[in-house]
């Protein structure tokens, strides 16, 4: 299971099996904390794009930007990169062509949708 919206901080999770039969079980108990993780967050927008988007990080995590198409190619030489901070990242898409792509940074990968 993902959790798409966690919260900052201590987060408990369990699953819940339940049988055809109505009976269930209850997984162990997990703790995950995200204090640690939470400089890594981005922010793309706009997603989809028809050419530009900007990504919002931190510095560590925008160290490394590639671009990657759904075949696994690294397309990174094909766009150009402004950047406007240290936290923000213009990232021009004019030259590839409609469709899905991958933003892989430094510990996250995102999927960008160009029309």
């Amino acid at each position: 299971m993902v959790d798409k919206n966690p919260y900052i901080g201590i987060s408990y999770y369990r699953l819940k099996q339940t049988d055809f039969d109505g009976q269930f079980k209850y997984s162990t108990i997990r703790s995950v904390n995200l204090n640690s993780m939470e400089s890594n967050f981005l922010t793309i927008y706009p997603n989809p794009t028809n050419n530009i988007i900007s990504v919002h990080g931190s510095t560590q995590e925008l160290e490394e930007i590639k671009i990657i198409n759904a075949l696994g190619q690294d397309l990174t030489n094909l766009i150009s990169f402004t950047n406007e901070n240290v936290s923000k990242v213009l990232i021009d898409l004019s030259n590839l062509t409609q469709g899905i792509y991958y933003l892989k940074t430094k510990t996250s990968t995102n999927c960008i949708f160009k029309k």
